[in-house]
């Protein structure tokens, strides 16, 4: 068992040694390793006779909760990896039984951006996702998700072959079809194809079937600019099952209910709020304490309470929430964990609010329009928001919107004085088009303004800088022209993009024009994307909204009649997804915390890594105000490297620098972490970086390294170079802490670095505190060094590119070998301090591909070497989850060859330590894989634990598991559930694969 306080390391369960059972001898270690192990193994017995009979309150019930919590997480995580079976996919097993759960289980995952996953990743994390799921759900919509649509159509009679347009809305059928020539319509005009060919298949999903492919590509091009695009949420409840209720029709969530709501000694979203004020996720813990409140809220204030008291399908997810949300504080020191832990907390928000339903049109329009009211003069009408379908579908319906509030309905760019022509997304240049806008219109009668954009000024793009003040000069120059304009007798519309919004700018910018729009001067069209920062980093829910800010006039009356007119007939507040965007919006201050955070931390790697001095590069474009930064493609780099028999030099592009196992290529922006985007940038192209909410430790791991390598002109670099950057930043420090290096191994260098480096806590705090809260306020930012973490950024790199572009058997030996491995022994003999758990993976990712390097080699003390480095590497480092990767990746034939006390080491490290059902799933894994030698080892260890008394339960995170806070003995049930299992495995081990058919 580890117990580490401030870092990221996971925590492994104790190891259950049975009462006779002696410890088997192992290699001779020096006297602090047999001191160490001694020391665990009497705490860990401690454990055990502890977790009997704690007290309330006392130290040790506070750690037996910390070990439980984080346990259960843990175990979930290596059930998901080891079962091949996603946490979704486990999830919507539990629902699709109840009853209402068909529905919900269907839509359980689904997201309108899904994250990609690096194939070399070595982050094991919950996976969260539906199949439907696509990169960006608006203009990209997957293959899975159109055969869907596909299948609704089929099922309404439909022919199969012919070609298809899936459309949210009538509105947009006809929009579409208005700029396809007559020719290429199904019946030769509009009204009908629209009668005849544009068929419902469920709410909010039409078919519009087309004369042929080409006129269906055109068609999908103005679909997508028009914000046509149905929602995933009605594909998948139109094609959800007739419920099949298999468990009991009611319960009672009275229990869990309380659970939620807590004492004051224990209430999880108090727990969730004290997160110390400069902790990298106190922003996101804050949203989630608030969102479960207000959950907690809406059922006790619903007219259902009785109903919904009773309801399995809330109960289930209830609890599951619950377990999400009580394990959350103690993922904190790891972002990669706690916004998985936050995406699988908003599942179930998005499953509850879909069973309570407290929110309407009413309840949204109270919400939203809160975007739009500050700093508004009180003498003008409140605006109100309407729901579209996403931030081009306000666009488009703000298009239509000019031609009721303005006799000169084309709309130009606004320009800035100082900072030239607002940038603009080239989707909006699309849809101008095709809606036959000219922005070169002199006389135009509205102007177009981007509040904030996606895309940092520079490298070619607008100019920097462009915010709310280029917004208000921009307006007032172009108010005075038009005002002074003879051809104009309406008021100007300025049409904004406030997709981006900063904290103050709608108040800045309402309040300077509020006199302009009481003179009937000005009239504002704003329109948002709910799809960013305003969904809190779910990337759930593909919505927008668009308000008209106007003095009462006639012309205003009716345009507010056609936004409400298009708001009816799209109807997109029925939509299940919609309740959790209503809850969202409610919390919409939690957007602005979020979007300030992921600038700051924009800023300290712009500032400590990015900024052009002593060797580091630049970004080709960034802003002050804004959490993106942009750089373009340059010349090829060069890393040349030494292993093995090969002496080879790889040239990539300069983004392969980027972890991209840590940091994800993703569409779109306004997500947790940090992500990566193709940007197009006329004939080059670009990467556009999206802060995310990483603490400074975990940016230095991320960008040291690259920021050191990324220049425009090209780079060269090898690991002979990345190992005297490293042994000369271990130098420096020690030499800057006034340590004395002689004799020191490196491992005791790193040991020592990380010692002076620590964070460290005042008295009142030492012994006021929880250990949940004492953990906190070490990793606040700011509280320690980093130099081991760039350290970590440097191994990292270099396991990036090695894995990539090697097989373990290329890198036998070889000149940079032997300095690699110098680092990373001497980095996990010192236990990784501080580094976070994404960073540690991926070096022992390296670790162990040159281990399993040594033992496919011919060389017999060569391979035996190789597995003795990665069974000490696992026994060095326990609880982490790359240790029973290890023992899958170790030959069988290597195995069998080591000696019973060498096979003893990597079974304790790797195997012994893992809960009950993860160590069944392993022993699945090598049997499917045929290692039958390791099979048999695990089943026999397996077998002389089953009967312990020590045994633990392995709860998780799924709501049918155990709810207690505490470590609970395994029941007579479970364990013979696990005997039965094991029996199995015990005889698919003993057939002879040689009869199988």
């Amino acid at each position: 068992m580890v117990i580490h306080l401030g870092g990221f390391r996971a925590v492994s369960e104790p190891p259950v040694l049975n009462p006779q059972q002696e410890p088997v001898a192992q290699a001779p270690r020096a006297k602090d390793e047999m001191a160490l192990t001694a020391q665990r193994q009497q705490l860990d017995q401690r454990l055990h006779m502890l977790s009997r009979h704690p007290q309330p309150g006392s130290l040790q019930h506070q750690l037996l909760q910390t070990l439980e919590r984080q346990w259960r997480f843990q175990r979930t995580v290596h059930q998901d990896w080891l079962n091949n079976t996603p946490y979704a996919q486990q999830r919507r097993s539990e629902l699709r039984n109840l009853a209402g759960g068909a529905r919900v289980q269907n839509q359980y995952g689904l997201s309108f951006a899904a994250a990609r996953q690096d194939a070399k990743s070595q982050s094991h994390q919950l996976r969260i996702g539906n199949q439907s799921d696509s990169d960006y759900q608006r203009d990209n919509p997957s293959a899975q998700f159109l055969k869907c649509c596909r299948e609704l159509y089929t099922r309404k009679g439909g022919n199969p072959s012919t070609p298809v347009l899936f459309v949210n809305h009538e509105d947009v059928a006809r929009r579409i079809l208005c700029q396809i020539p007559s020719r290429h319509l199904m019946s030769g005009s509009i009204p009908g194809d629209l009668q005849k060919h544009c068929k419902e298949l469920a709410p909010g999903v039409l078919a519009l079937e087309m004369r042929s492919g080409k006129a269906l590509e055109r068609g999908k091009e103005l679909c997508y600019t028009f914000g046509g695009t149905p929602s995933a949420f009605q594909v998948m409840r139109g094609l959800s099952p007739a419920n099949i209720s298999r468990g009991p029709r009611r319960v009672d969530n009275r229990p869990v209910l309380e659970q939620l709501r807590g004492t004051p000694d224990n209430n999880v979203c108090d727990r969730l709020r004290r997160l110390p004020p400069n902790h990298a996720m106190a922003p996101l813990a804050n949203i989630a304490a608030n969102m479960i409140d207000d959950l907690l809220s809406q059922i006790e204030d619903s007219p259902r309470k009785n109903s919904l008291l009773q309801s399995p399908l809330l109960g289930n997810s209830l609890n599951a929430l619950h377990k999400v949300a009580d394990g959350m504080p103690l993922l904190t020191g790891d972002t990669l964990a706690f916004t998985n832990g936050y995406q699988a907390l908003m599942e179930e928000l998005q499953v509850c609010l879909t069973t309570v339903k407290p929110y309407g049109e009413a309840e949204f329009r109270e919400a939203a329009s809160a975007i739009v009211a500050d700093g508004l003069s009180p003498t003008l009408p409140a605006p109100q928001t309407y729901l579209m379908s996403s931030g081009m579908g306000a666009m488009a319906q703000g298009m239509e919107l000019l031609d009721v509030l303005t006799a000169q309905p084309m709309m130009k760019p606004a320009v800035c004085p100082i900072l030239g022509t607002t940038p603009m997304y080239y989707e909006l240049e699309n849809l101008q088009h095709d809606t036959g806008n000219n922005p070169e219109d002199l006389d135009a009668g509205a102007i177009f303004a981007t509040l904030n954009h996606s895309l940092p000024g520079g490298a070619g793009l607008h100019q920097a800088g462009w915010g709310v003040d280029a917004v208000i000069s921009a307006t007032e120059n172009h108010l005075s022209e038009h005002l002074s304009n003879p051809n104009q007798s309406d008021p100007m519309v300025l049409m904004l993009d406030a997709t981006v919004e900063k904290p103050g700018d709608m108040e800045r910018l309402l309040s300077h024009f509020s006199p302009a729009i009481e003179r009937g001067e000005l009239r504002m069209v704003i329109c948002k994307s709910y799809q960013k920062y305003a969904n809190l980093g779910a990337a759930k829910v593909m919505a927008g909204g668009i308000a008209l800010v106007s003095r009462d006039d006639e012309t205003a009356r009716n345009g507010l009649g056609l936004l409400a007119d298009a708001e009816q007939k799209l109807n997109w507040a029925q939509n299940d997804e919609s309740q959790l965007l209503t809850h969202m919006l409610r919390h919409r201050y939690g957007e602005f915390n979020l979007l300030e955070h992921a600038t700051s931390n924009a800023r300290h790697v712009s500032e400590t890594y990015f900024n052009g001095k002593q060797g580091h590069a630049h970004f080709d474009a960034e802003e002050e105000h804004t959490p993106f930064t942009l750089y373009v493609e340059g010349n090829k780099h060069r890393f040349t490297f030494a292993l093995g028999e090969m002496d080879r030099a790889m040239k990539f592009p300069r983004s392969a620098h980027l972890p991209t196992d840590m940091i994800g290529m993703r569409d779109s922006f306004g997500f947790n972490t940090t992500s990566l985007t193709d940007i197009p940038i006329g004939d080059s192209s670009g990467i556009r970086i999206s802060f995310g909410h990483e603490s400074h430790a975990e940016l230095a791991e991320r960008f040291f390294m690259p920021s050191l390598l990324m220049h425009k002109q090209g780079s060269s670099w090898s690991p002979r170079q990345a190992c005297k950057l490293f042994k000369n930043m271990v130098d420096q420090s020690l030499q800057h802490y006034g340590i004395r290096a002689q004799g020191m191994s490196m491992s005791q260098k790193l040991t020592a670095i990380a010692q002076r480096e620590q964070a460290t806590i005042n008295a009142s705090d030492r012994l006021e505190s929880s250990p949940e809260q004492l953990r906190q306020l070490l990793q606040e930012d700011g509280q320690r060094g980093t130099t081991l973490n760039k350290l970590a950024s440097i191994l990292i790199h270099q396991s990036q590119l090695i894995r990539k572009m090697t097989d373990p058997e290329e890198c036998e030996g070889g000149p940079d070998r032997e300095e690699l491995d110098e680092l990373l022994e001497g980095m996990i003999q010192a236990g990784l301090p501080g580094i976070s758990s994404a960073a540690s993976q991926s070096i022992l990712a390296l670790h162990r591909h040159f281990c399993l390097a040594d033992m496919l080699s011919q060389d017999a003390e060569l391979e035996q070497s190789g597995f003795n480095r990665l069974s000490e590497a696992a026994r060095r480092l326990p609880g982490q989850s790359a240790n029973a990767e290890s023992l899958l990746a170790v030959p069988d034939d290597v195995f069998a060859s080591a000696e019973e006390k060498e096979q003893q080491v990597l079974l304790d490290a790797c195997f012994r330590p893992l809960d009950a059902q993860s160590k069944l799933l392993v022993i699945g894994k090598l049997l499917e894989e045929e290692n039958l030698g390791k099979a048999e080892a695990c089943i026999d260890l397996y077998e002389s634990q089953l009967d312990n008394p020590a045994m633990l339960s392995p709860n998780t995170l799924y709501s049918n598991s155990g709810r207690s806070n505490q470590p609970q003995q395994i029941s007579a049930r479970q364990r013979e559930s696990l005997h039965a299992s094991l029996m199995k495995h015990r005889l698919a081990l003993d057939e002879d694969p040689m009869e199988t058919d």
